[in-house]
């Protein structure tokens, strides 16, 4: 149990504000962190991604996308496949396999935000397409790869003598 001993007026609190809906538009991002989570009703799990964007007006900002990689809707796992497909060919991945979510962080990679109303809510919300594609041409700016290296896990840590894709 803990004593709470703090100056708080309910009435003058703000309520909590939803996700920020980002524009619809192409940006680079990179996984910052990642984990394997069971869904809320227990029928499944999802890799949970968040993703920090690092190019243009939005760069530092972080969304996150969910994979349902092991679900009972079948139709829910081939969307969740296609896009973990999509991910490993935006990534560089590939056809390699992948042990651990970690595989995917600190790769730079293309990705299309677009915005659809909640179907249980009705709010906005942003929708993420990977696209495949060189992102070398979008290297990450030197604050956002300090960013991401500061919100990274310290299993995820690269050595300091490998050289993460973005450097020369």
């Amino acid at each position: 149990m803990a004593k709470l001993d703090f100056d708080f007026d309910y009435d003058a609190t703000p309520n909590e504000s939803a996700f920020e809906v980002y524009p619809a538009g192409e940006y680079t991002g990179v996984i910052v962190a990642s984990d394997f989570k069971e869904t809320k009703k227990r029928n499944g799990f999802f890799l949970e991604l968040e993703i920090m964007i690092v190019d243009g007006p939005l760069a530092g900002k972080k969304i996150w996308d969910r994979l349902n990689l092991k679900h009972e809707n079948p139709v829910a796992m081939d969307i969740s496949k296609k896009s973990y497909k999509a991910l490993k060919d935006a990534t560089g991945i590939g056809r390699t396999e992948v042990e651990d979510s970690t595989d995917f962080h600190d790769k730079p990679f293309r990705m299309k935000l677009t915005q659809s109303p909640r179907k249980d809510t009705g709010e906005m919300q942003n929708n993420i397409r990977y696209l495949s594609g060189d992102t070398s041409g979008n290297p990450m700016p030197p604050a956002v790869a300090t960013a991401t290296a500061a919100t990274a896990t310290p299993q995820a840590a690269p050595a300091a003598s490998k050289k993460k894709p973005w450097e020369k």
